[in-house]
């Protein structure tokens, strides 16, 4: 008995933690991972779903085949919306630009930009965005460290910073960013000298 209600409770936690690994950043070498265990849960979730649906229990308040086909109609309805809104926004997600990892620092950094739907030019249509992400320690998970509507210049390794030029900048206050790779720590507002 009890092992049937924990798999009753699987079934009703098991969608919104298939939605929260999916909102999750991941490491792009992990995001097939991502998709991988969203599906995966979900298809557990409706299979164990429809076992309970073919072996009812009653429930003390209401009755549980009811419950649950109501419940599994929905969450499949959710998935399939999931499904579509990634699908849709990976058109118009951020891309992966560039991977700064340097040997004899733990830090590794991830510069993704959105740059306008072609056939505009990158920045035609006023529209594109650059995001630096970091990599959380040894989890396959990142965090926002900058956004800007700007996108970046190639990295510029200064012992141990890097500075990246902001190009097509739309705040004109910020020329660069530098990122400390011991800390992991972002300063804006870092102008990069030139002889020109």
């Amino acid at each position: 008995m009890q092992h049937r209600n924990l798999q009753f409770l699987f079934v009703l936690i098991a969608p919104f933690v298939a939605i929260a690994v999916i909102n999750t950043p991941f490491i792009p070498s992990w995001q097939t991972a991502q998709g991988s265990i969203f599906v995966g849960m979900w298809l557990l979730a409706l299979g164990i779903g429809i076992i309970f649906l073919k072996k009812p229990q009653p429930l003390p308040i209401f009755n549980r085949r009811i419950f649950l086909g109501l419940y599994l109609l929905l969450s499949s309805g959710i998935f399939l919306l999931a499904l579509y809104i990634l699908a849709i926004s990976g058109i118009f997600d951020f891309n992966l630009k560039q991977v700064i990892n340097y040997p004899g620092y733990s830090k590794t950094f991830y510069l993704y930009e959105q740059t306008c739907f072609p056939p505009d030019t990158a920045t035609e249509c006023g529209n594109y965005h650059g995001k630096l992400n970091a990599k959380i320690a040894f989890l396959p998970i990142m965090t926002t460290k900058f956004k800007c509507r700007c996108l970046f210049g190639d990295p510029q390794r200064i012992h141990n910073t890097v500075v990246i030029p902001l190009e097509a900048n739309l705040d004109k206050t910020t020329s660069s960013i530098m990122i400390n790779l011991n800390n992991a720590g972002v300063i804006q507002n870092h102008t990069i000298y030139r002889n020109d």
